[in-house]
């Protein structure tokens, strides 16, 4: 699913974090796609599929390998918004879930069943966060964590008593003292 470009493969979920299905486990693994600006713009546009990034996010249901449902949220709680466009889950049923499942005869749309439901919305949600944070944190600049302090080139004094204040260069500023020298090399013009 991408990898090159930096996907976030969430981990499976823990043995017994998704009940089964009757007698059958269900495969849930969830993903964030990497950050739109990671992206060539020929595969951005690519990626977006045929429903445009709105309409992709959410669960993919296979059943046998097979596609049955793409970009849904699968019930109430959970709607499609721009903040979440980098969510996908893929959830994997056996063939001999389709009841439990509500597949219909089309084998194209798909109703979790009950017990599923709350594992779910809560995978769904936990993945949402994390497509969120891609998004919120793009472009942000971390915190110098090296570096000369700040230094200002204006030393700048108040005198209270007649109420006046004085600026001056600072003469130590790196800047300040890069003209000094450049002048001084040059000389008097």
């Amino acid at each position: 699913m991408g990898s090159v470009h930096g996907v976030i493969r969430l981990r499976p979920a823990p043995a017994g974090g998704v009940p089964r299905a009757r007698s059958a486990s269900v495969r849930v693994e969830a993903y964030v796609l990497p950050s739109t600006h990671r992206l060539a713009t020929e595969v951005y546009n690519r990626a977006a599929g045929p429903l445009g990034w709105l309409g992709q996010q959410g669960f993919y249901v296979y059943r046998r390998n097979r596609l049955i449902l793409a970009g849904d949220w699968l019930g109430p709680g959970l709607r499609r918004e721009e903040k979440f466009n980098l969510a996908r889950i893929a959830v994997d049923i056996p063939a001999e879930t389709d009841v439990d499942w509500e597949v219909d005869v089309r084998k194209s749309s798909v109703v979790p069943p009950v017990a599923l439901r709350r594992h779910l919305s809560r995978i769904g949600s936990r993945t949402r966060e994390m497509a969120s944070d891609v998004l919120r944190h793009r472009g942000q600049i971390a915190a110098r964590k090296h570096g000369d302090p700040l230094a200002f080139a204006w030393k700048v004094r108040r005198d209270q008593e007649l109420g006046r204040i004085s600026c001056r260069i600072n003469r130590q500023h790196p800047l300040v003292r890069e003209v000094l020298r450049v002048n001084q090399d040059d000389g008097p013009t």
